[in-house]
């Protein structure tokens, strides 16, 4: 909250026994998703090889396709923090 009070947009990757993180425990199948959230936060948890969990104040819970296709040749989309991020790490 203090970091959306000071108007920081933050993402980031965070363990999932971080304190006070929602429970996100549905079964989920690779490139789904789970979240929750607050007015200000979004809780997401994104499935490939491993769960991928993340917290967010700027970005919404929305799939943007990456332009690949999987071996059944079905679209692959990753969440949009996701991308976001990655982002940031090229540069």
């Amino acid at each position: 909250m203090f970091l959306y009070k000071n108007k920081t947009n933050v993402t980031g990757t965070v363990r999932k026994n971080r304190k006070e993180m929602p429970k996100l425990t549905s079964k989920l199948e690779v490139g789904q998703t789970e979240s929750q959230h607050t007015t200000t936060m979004l809780a997401t948890r994104w499935k490939d090889r491993r769960d991928v969990y993340m917290l967010t104040i700027q970005f919404e819970n929305k799939m943007i396709a990456i332009g690949k296709k999987d071996h059944h040749g079905n679209q692959l989309n990753k969440p949009l923090s996701v991308l976001n991020i990655m982002k940031m790490w090229v540069l």
